[in-house]
């Protein structure tokens, strides 16, 4: 399966990331969390909805390794970290990834 959310072409089959058509090197856990908004782009996710998508756990409230990993990849996206505009954080909610940014 590929998606594409506005300059961001994710290949399930093959692994990769692309953004503006640069390849861009991910973790596998960062590729799943990706992966797994891009496939829900445009709705705001909890940190338990992602938790129970990816690795079919409910999310303790302590655990950090999600909000880590969105760090990560919006650094990689090449977003400022004080006004991103691809992932964004919903405060008290969860994580958008915009759908046309």
């Amino acid at each position: 399966m590929r998606i594409n959310v506005g300059a961001i072409c994710i290949d399930e089959a093959n692994r990769f990331v692309r953004i503006n058509g640069h390849s861009i090197e991910t973790t596998t856990a960062e590729f799943e969390l990706l992966f797994y908004l891009a496939r829900h782009a445009g709705e705001i996710l909890t940190r338990d909805r992602i938790y129970k998508g990816i690795r079919s756990i409910a999310w303790d409230g302590l655990e950090r390794s999600i909000d880590l990993r969105i760090v990560r990849l919006r650094r990689k996206l090449g977003e400022s970290g004080k006004q991103p505009k691809i992932i964004k954080t919903i405060r008290g909610e969860g994580y958008l990834l915009v759908a046309d940014p």
